[in-house]
């Protein structure tokens, strides 16, 4: 809605588009005995992140790979910090000692767009990888 301020007028128009998300991180290692703190930083594109408003969901093909701690939204950047923990190998009962790694794909729901997904790596255990 047009708005007149001493002769002049301003016109402010909302558009919605696709949204997009990149997860800095590519690749994080597991470890094979000690579960491994990480921060996971999400950058968004035509995106509206809120701190509460704003779910990170992260899928694997182990469901405790990836396990959520807290997050920090900087809205003026779009910008999520997830703190996660990867689950060492020998708690996750899916995963051999000799784990490949998998792919995780990161959902980002509430956050100005219906839905927006990107992935990233986890690496195998340092040095027991299959050949």
């Amino acid at each position: 809605m047009p708005t007149t301020v001493e002769g002049s007028t301003t016109t402010t128009t909302t558009t919605t588009g696709p949204c997009s998300i990149d997860v800095v991180q590519t690749e994080v290692v597991r470890l094979l005995f000690v579960p491994f703190p990480r921060l996971i930083t999400i950058n968004g594109e035509g995106t509206d992140f809120k701190q509460f408003g704003t779910q990170v969901v992260f899928e694997a093909a182990s469901p405790l790979s990836v396990i959520r701690l807290a997050k920090l939204v900087n809205a003026a950047d779009q910008t999520i910090q997830q703190f996660v923990l990867i689950l060492p190998a020998a708690l996750l009962p899916n995963v051999p000692l000799n784990d490949p790694g998998e792919t995780v794909t990161v959902s980002i729901t509430g956050g100005g767009c219906d839905t927006a997904t990107d992935t990233f790596e986890i690496l195998g255990v340092p040095g027991r990888q299959q050949e």
